[in-house]
């Protein structure tokens, strides 16, 4: 997918190269570059896309960012033989996908990312991208966001501080998404704790700290990879 999409010569979306290429064949990553500067809305009628009553009243910088992961949730849903569908919004912004259908949308100011895959592959996907976050910001929410034990892990890995606390963060933001279909309602960052960070080859693992249902229950380990995209942190859970 390298085909810049125009409209009135002003660039909104620039789909990109996914930065990881070791996922299976059957599941898709599509990302890419988008522009709220020249987001209007009727991009939303020229993509033929569904905007939602609560996102048409929001403020432009959430109607862009919508529109941008739906379009990549379109794209990718096209890879695996899909035609063009649409992705309702849930109760809780979450995405509504096809029933055999395992998804994920993220995104920063600047860019957007879907991933998708067929359930009976796997039951636990989701996927996280943070831009960097400063050191003045982690020193206001890090006693919210990690442990003692993680701290030590963070400060141990090969990463600088401020990438592997986003790290941290952005991997827990993953493995909210991947379990809240199975889970049905929200839990904080405490109900998980990252146990490994090894930079040879970009993955991560992350355990449950407490009971979320009779299935996903305390110390059970979830794997997961990590990358730097430009000067965000993209995470993968796929399980």
């Amino acid at each position: 997918m390298n085909k810049v999409v125009n409209l009135d010569n002003a660039i909104f979306i620039n789909p990109s190269i996914p930065p990881i290429t070791s996922l299976p064949e059957s599941v898709m990553l599509t990302m890419c570059d988008y522009s709220v500067v020249n987001y209007s809305y009727n991009w939303f009628e020229r993509l033929s896309i569904n905007c939602p009553h609560s996102i048409k009243n929001s403020v432009k910088k959430r109607q862009a960012e919508y529109l941008a992961g739906r379009f990549m949730a379109r794209c990718s849903l096209k890879k695996l033989g899909f035609q063009c569908v649409d992705i309702p919004i849930g109760k809780h912004r979450n995405p509504l996908w096809p029933y055999n259908i395992l998804g994920s949308i993220t995104h920063t100011q600047s860019k957007a990312i879907c991933l998708i895959t067929y359930k009976c592959n796997y039951q636990y996907l989701g996927v996280d991208l943070e831009r960097i976050l400063a050191l003045t910001l982690i020193a206001e929410i890090k006693n919210s966001i990690i442990n003692k034990q993680e701290k030590d892990i963070i400060d141990n890995s090969q990463l600088s501080f401020e990438q592997a606390f986003t790290l941290s963060f952005s991997a827990k933001e993953s493995l909210f998404k991947a379990l809240y279909p199975s889970v049905g309602y929200y839990f904080d960052f405490s109900a998980a704790e990252i146990v490994r960070i090894c930079c040879k080859n970009n993955t991560f693992k992350i355990r449950l700290t407490q009971n979320l249902t009779d299935i996903l229950k305390k110390d059970m380990v979830f794997s997961g990879i990590f990358c730097i995209v430009d000067t965000s942190m993209l995470t993968i859970i796929l399980q």
